[in-house]
């Protein structure tokens, strides 16, 4: 807790009194380069966002650096999008498990018969095109009608 002398002696708790302000850069940046060294660092030079990263400090860099003034709103958005994107991508993938377990793969062939290389590529597609359709079915609703091949 943060206190301060007031005028006639008083203590005062002033701990919920701040205030927040940020500065230009003194020297201008490169916009270009600014964002591709943000996205690095997001992606640690990798194509999806790396588990190391802070989406909502990296959403704050790139806002500020297009001159937005108030970020907090969007970067409130973005982390709530983000969540749900989520939550969604967990679904799905809860939803296909239990698509592979209430589908179980084709039998292999017995011990004493020999299944070959191809034969067993084969078996595995069809069981792998097989929970695609399942899940399909179960989670991925716009999809439905499109075409497996």
């Amino acid at each position: 807790m943060a206190i301060a002398a007031a005028g006639g002696g008083e203590i005062e708790d002033v701990s919920t009194n701040f205030a927040s302000c940020s500065f230009p850069p003194i020297v201008e940046h490169d916009l270009k380069d600014y964002v591709s060294a943000v996205v690095a660092a997001t992606t640690l030079e990798g194509d999806a966002v790396a588990d190391t990263t802070h989406v909502e400090t990296m959403a704050r860099l790139l806002l500020q650096a297009f001159g937005i003034k108030d970020v907090n709103p969007i970067v409130a958005e973005i982390v709530a999008n983000r969540a749900e994107m989520e939550a969604q991508r967990q679904e799905r993938s809860n939803a296909f498990a239990a698509a592979a377990l209430n589908n179980p793969p084709a039998a292999a062939p017995p011990a004493n018969q020999k299944e070959s290389a191809l034969e067993r590529l084969e078996r595995l597609t069809r069981d792998f095109a097989e929970a695609l359709r399942s899940w399909r079915k179960r989670v991925c609703l716009r999809c439905s009608d499109l075409p497996l091949r």
